[in-house]
């Protein structure tokens, strides 16, 4: 992350004589040898022709003289008239390689997650057109890319370094005894592969009408869409018990998996400050915190599915810079105002809703995103140009608002069982207790109505990309 940091002062450099950052078309601007040319051709290999009002030479009388100053001089186009480069249709075409990191941080639950080191390869096609109307020139702008993920990236849910917890239920596997109830923290660390990515563009951009010497300003506004989805496997986990009370260790196989937990130590409050740990290796410290063993699980199938997206309006500024008659510097800045929206799931997690449990969502306006890019564009023929760029891109959004559902099914199937075997079935006995399972499950169902938990304000996410570019652009 230093490392991209540091980049930023180099593209904001870049930027100022340069373009074509986040539309990845790298058509921003078309060579010189085709502008304003009435045929696009090169004016570097048109010559010059006879004036048509001119007799020729064997048709004049041989006594007249021919005097140069009654030829009338060749036509020119006012400056109002001439073609622009921008009118008619360009297509253009390219492949980047982009380097991104996307995580989320939960503000009162305390956990954070975060994909490093993800790695794109991303096909982009664009498509442009450009017309006047009265003495402005407009241009429409269309873009789609496409990007699989390379490679390995590394997944990291962290409940220990924010201060997030874990409470959790513990049972006896074989006689589904309730046994007390966990306080802990847990960190696990997975591989993504396999992630893909689809974004789009549409824009309308006010072309040609501000040039100062050989820059031009190209202001515009347009819609932006970016989505990908990222899966973890083989994740690796530990779980810290910080306090426990109950009366059993146990291992035991998560129902519909392969995983294995076990929870080594539960500590048991017998009266006052008197706790006994039930644990042959465990220690006690300070009177009532645990330290000593942990317990730790694998997940061998995908544990982590999310699918993301940003989405919405943006302003542009385009700078382009006429180097020579061969090559153009563009730069691009892009600021808009997107909505976020981010859909998970966890299928392990057997007390979570077994379809995309997780949904964060911020409406429109809500997110950030600027974005940045340079561009060498050079010319190969009078309508052909290739292209190399560099971009760089920020999304963020604070405060957007986390929905959890849970698995109904479980939660209600586990209240009964205490109600049933603890309390022969008296529900008003067991709500009156506090310390039962069946009031924790009610007071959940309290916090969650129809088993569906919403916290406002809570998800703070950040997406981060940089990339370089080669391409072909092209005027018709």
């Amino acid at each position: 992350m230093k490392k991209f940091l540091t980049m930023v002062p180099c593209a904001l450099l870049l930027a100022v004589p340069a373009s074509a950052a986040t539309f990845y078309t790298g058509q921003t601007s078309h060579s010189p040898q085709f502008r304003y040319t009435p045929t696009g051709a090169s004016p570097m290999t048109r010559t010059a022709q006879h004036n048509q009002w001119s007799p020729a030479p064997q048709q004049r009388h041989p006594g007249m003289q021919t005097h140069t100053m009654h030829q009338r001089p060749q036509q020119v186009m006012p400056p109002q008239q001439q073609a622009s480069s921008a009118e008619g249709f360009s297509l253009s075409a390219g492949l980047s390689h982009q380097y991104a990191m996307w995580g989320f941080d939960m503000k009162t639950i305390g956990s954070k997650l975060h994909y490093d080191n993800i790695t794109w390869n991303v096909f982009d096609a664009g498509i442009r057109y450009g017309f006047r109307t009265g003495d402005v020139m407009l241009r429409l702008d269309g873009g789609l890319r496409y990007g699989t993920q390379m490679g390995n990236s590394t997944m990291v849910d962290d409940d220990v370094t924010n201060g997030g917890t874990v409470y959790d239920f513990l049972y006896d596997p074989d006689t589904e005894e309730f046994l007390g109830y966990l306080v802990g923290q847990a960190l696990s660390v997975g591989r993504s592969t396999g992630g893909s990515m689809l974004g789009y563009s549409v824009g309308i951009t006010l072309a040609d009408q501000f040039q100062f010497g050989r820059v031009r300003v190209n202001p515009g506004i347009g819609w932006r869409h970016l989505s990908y989805n990222l899966k973890t496997d083989r994740n690796k986990g530990m779980a810290m018990s910080i306090a426990t009370e109950g009366s059993a260790t146990t291992c035991f196989v998560v129902p519909g998996t392969q995983e294995l937990q076990c929870i080594p130590v539960i500590l048991v409050n017998t009266g006052g400050d008197n706790w006994a740990i039930i644990t042959e290796e465990g220690q006690l410290v300070n009177g009532n915190v645990y330290i000593g063993n942990n317990y730790s699980y694998n997940q061998s199938g995908t544990s982590h599915d999310y699918k993301i997206e940003w989405a919405g309006p943006f302003v542009a500024l385009e700078l382009e810079y006429e180097v020579n008659p061969n090559n153009i510097m563009t730069g691009r800045l892009e600021i808009g105002l997107p909505g976020y929206s981010a859909i998970g799931n966890q299928p392990y997690r057997i007390d979570w809703a077994t379809s995309n449990p997780i949904r964060d969502s911020a409406g429109i306006g809500s997110a950030f995103h600027i974005g940045l890019g340079a561009n060498w564009m050079t010319a190969v023929s009078d309508n052909i140009m290739l292209t190399f760029g560099f971009s760089l891109d920020h999304y963020s959004v604070s405060g957007a608002e986390a929905k959890l559902s849970l698995n109904g099914a479980f939660w209600e199937a586990r209240y009964w069982a205490d109600i049933n075997k603890n309390f022969d079935g008296s529900e008003t006995a067991a709500l009156n207790d506090p310390t039962s399972e069946a009031s924790s499950i009610a007071g959940l169902f309290a916090d969650c109505p129809n088993w569906i938990c919403k916290d406002k304000n809570e998800i703070d996410s950040v997406y981060r990309s940089m990339g370089i570019r080669i391409g072909l652009a092209a005027r018709f």
